[in-house]
């Protein structure tokens, strides 16, 4: 059912995942009420007060799809499996929600002092960050080990290029282009969007021209468009598709660190 879910945003155009565009709405409200209790408190203005209770009411609501689509994220392309970056924001999001609940609450039922104000406004604001900082963990592969899903694992590169078509040495243009254009969602050969679908196992190395026709046009397993994004010819011309797939394919003959 979750599998259909994703089929079906593919077949709009979105193969992404469906956390990253609601997030911002939370994420930048709470940081929001942050700031207006701010300028409440230094220049004593009562109304701003009220707005950033406002604000952080809005944040409230908008925190419960934001965390859904990300569990929905969670379980489809890394099933549930609980690396450290997740296992932090689901912490942090989790003192988010009970910091804006109890300012809420209690900035309806009492007067706050100014100094607990600031200080709930603070935490929900370390905690914003720190969700920031661990999210561009999980999209740049920091404190994943591809390994642990259990479906990035295997013996051998499913690869038919010969051992005599491997290059005695790493392409140094290959290298740079894959640090520029690859190595975020491709960390180690592996893919911290699609854990099963990973460089070290991928059909498409077979041989250049096969590589050359998916990086301008990637699809996956199924045909369908994934997160992806083409590589035209005028962005990475032939020549350099050429130097990326001799790193790639070096690397994946000689295993990748």
């Amino acid at each position: 059912m979750l599998n259909g879910l994703y089929d079906f945003f593919s077949t709009l155009g979105f193969g992404d995942p469906l956390h990253p565009p609601v997030t911002h709405l939370p994420i930048g409200l709470a940081a929001g009420a942050f700031v207006f209790v701010l300028i409440a408190v230094i220049f004593r203005k009562k109304n701003l007060e009220i707005t950033a209770r406002h604000v952080s009411i809005l944040a409230f609501i908008f925190a419960f799809p934001a965390i859904l689509l990300g569990t929905l994220d969670w379980i489809h392309y890394y099933h549930a499996v609980l690396f450290t970056p997740f296992t932090v924001k689901i912490t942090l999001a989790s003192v988010l929600l009970i910091e804006l609940a109890v300012g809420i609450i209690l900035g309806n039922k009492i007067k706050l002092s100014r100094f607990v104000m600031t200080l709930l406004s603070s935490v929900g604001f370390v905690a914003v960050i720190g969700l920031g900082w661990f999210g561009s963990g999980v999209m740049y592969g920091r404190g994943i080990d591809m390994s642990r899903t259990g479906q990035a694992q295997s013996p051998a590169p499913v690869v038919s290029a010969s051992p005599s078509s491997v290059p005695a040495k790493p392409s140094a243009a290959g290298e740079a282009l894959f640090a520029g254009y690859c190595a975020s969602c491709h960390p180690g050969g592996g893919n911290v969007i699609r854990p099963d679908l990973t460089i070290k196992i991928s059909r498409t190395l077979s041989d250049e021209s096969t590589f050359l026709g998916f990086i301008r046009d990637p699809r996956l397993p199924s045909g369908q468009a994934g997160a992806m994004p083409s590589f035209p010819a005028d962005v990475l011309p032939d020549k350099s598709a050429g130097d990326l797939y001799d790193y790639l394919i070096y690397m994946n003959a000689h295993g990748w660190k």
